[in-house]
């Protein structure tokens, strides 16, 4: 009798937690669905992307159990179509102070991570000391005034 008792409850209880948990699979908006974006080597970036532009940057944290992170990432503009990322890596002391940035178009259909290289680098191993990221005319524009004084720019299209 006990068992029977105890196999009822049991049943009640999944029946509940399957109930509750398409509640609230049933109430996500379509269309922006949780997608992940991973950098090359695989490490976590964004959690949530989608079209609605409320995205979730995960620059330094990594689910449990995956590999040891190799680089840290600040935001540095998140704008209607791009988000602008930066290694924050080089320490104090180091001779390179120059930091690597990336960008994600979040309307492509497989949104990654993809690396920005300045066709004439100016940055001559200095840290950068100001930037800026611009949206004007069809385009998109990140502009680096390094410590140097130099400074280099990278566009992108905005179709």
């Amino acid at each position: 009798m006990k068992i029977k008792q105890t196999t009822q409850k049991i049943v009640s209880l999944l029946i509940m937690v399957s109930l509750a948990m398409s509640v609230g699979v049933s109430a996500a908006p379509a269309g922006n669905e949780s997608r992940l974006i991973t950098d090359e080597a695989g490490y976590l970036v964004c959690q949530r992307c989608g079209p609605d532009h409320k995205d979730i940057y995960l620059m330094a944290e990594y689910p449990a159990g995956s590999r040891e992170k190799s680089v840290n990432y600040h935001l540095v503009r998140d704008m209607s179509r791009y988000t602008f990322l930066m290694s924050s890596d080089a320490p104090a002391t180091a001779v390179n102070q120059t930091p690597d940035f990336w960008y994600i178009d979040k309307q492509s259909s497989t949104p990654a991570l993809n690396s920005i290289v300045f066709d004439d680098d100016n940055s001559a191993l200095s840290s950068a000391e100001h930037i800026t990221v611009t949206e004007a005319g069809g385009k998109t524009r990140l502009n680096v005034i390094w410590a140097n004084g130099k400074r280099n720019i990278f566009i992108l299209d905005n179709p």
